[in-house]
């Protein structure tokens, strides 16, 4: 009982008083994601077995505290699908795109910020390789079918320029991709 009891205080998280405590733990946790979203398939696998090697990392990290719940992975996971790097957008451009994200299901969620990520930066509109590989699967025609269905349902427009680009806009935030993307079928 003596060593159950030792370890449950050394996995305390730091008292309150130590104010960049939560800043390192939630740098190392952004840290744990970006390495499994590093691996060539991890996109492509189920959330709950990614949750999982998450867990394992955080133990191995010896990450302080209860791990998070997987809402609050999945939500990060989301950011890390898209290419969102902790601290490089402004909260107040975050906060509004991860608000409207929060609409759709979650695992289109990733594909919206991946989006939103390039409007923001004025970027080309992302391939369909890179909006299926944010989505989760290998086919451009289901990433195509998942635009149409956020252009549906109000979540983006789509357009092309005269040379055949995709430009995407995000009425509820007023951001615009340039142009860039695949907006055709690939052959093969």
């Amino acid at each position: 009982m003596a060593q159950i009891d030792q370890a449950r205080r050394d996995a305390e998280p730091p008292a309150p008083s130590d104010l960049f405590a939560g800043a390192e733990r939630d740098e190392t946790i952004a840290k744990i994601i970006a390495e499994m979203m590093q691996e060539p398939d991890a996109g492509f696998q189920p959330v709950a077995m990614l949750y999982q090697d998450f867990l394992v990392r955080c133990r191995i990290a010896r990450l302080p505290g209860e791990a998070p719940d997987l809402p609050r992975f999945r939500k990060a996971l989301a950011l890390a699908k898209a290419g969102v790097e902790q601290g490089s957008a402004t909260e107040d451009d975050w906060s509004q795109a991860t608000l409207i994200a929060a609409s759709l299901p979650e695992d289109m969620r990733g594909v919206f910020l991946l989006i939103a990520k390039a409007a923001l930066g004025e970027s080309p509109c992302p391939s369909d390789d890179d909006i299926a590989r944010a989505y989760g699967t290998r086919s451009s025609g289901r990433a195509r079918r998942l635009l149409a269905y956020m252009e549906e349902r109000g979540f983006i427009q789509t357009a092309t320029d005269l040379k055949g680009a995709r430009i995407v806009t995000l009425p509820d935030l007023g951001w615009r991709t340039a142009p860039g993307g695949v907006g055709l079928a690939r052959v093969g």
